[in-house]
């Protein structure tokens, strides 16, 4: 027996199903963010920690400032390993 998915947080105000089953697309700037700071992960990957940080309730803007922070967190890193 195939069990269903459940729908998913398509975006702050709306719950539901992708149309095209391949599953989140999420705010290509989230992606794009996480994908500089990160590489090495796929179009995939990316949309997985994403989707993971909506599920656990976090708005874009907060996805944004936590990509935002760990930004920051790494260039001071790298600055002090330079210097």
């Amino acid at each position: 027996m195939k069990w269903l998915k459940p729908p998913a947080r398509i975006s702050e105000n709306v719950v539901g199903y992708f149309a095209s089953g391949r599953g989140a697309a999420f705010n290509p700037e989230l992606v794009e963010r996480l994908r500089d700071l990160y590489p090495e992960l796929t179009v995939e990957q990316a949309n997985g920690f994403v989707l993971r940080q909506v599920r656990e309730g976090k708005s874009n803007a907060e996805i944004f400032a936590m990509l935002q922070s760990r930004r920051q967190e790494w260039e001071q890193l790298r600055a002090t390993l330079d210097g």
